[in-house]
């Protein structure tokens, strides 16, 4: 017959994925941000002298200049 699952099985499944769901939620967050920053325009990078440093306003967590430097950079 079926195999029963058991509590245990339960609460694993949900303490698997509950930090996940958190995660998620903080990282979509984090992009929100950066995309609505004013100082980077969403790049999470500035101009400082001859050098992009990350964005000081939005933290840059997810510096981008394009799929050209993603890709092949």
């Amino acid at each position: 017959g079926p195999v029963k699952v058991g509590w245990e099985v339960w609460v694993g499944f949900v303490a698997g994925v509950v930090p996940f769901a958190i995660a998620s939620f903080e990282f979509g967050k984090r992009i929100l941000i950066q995309r609505r920053c004013p100082a980077c325009r969403g790049r999470g990078l500035v101009q400082r002298g001859r050098y992009l440093r990350k964005c000081a306003e939005c933290g840059g967590m997810l510096p981008w200049m394009g799929w050209r430097y993603f890709l092949f950079g």
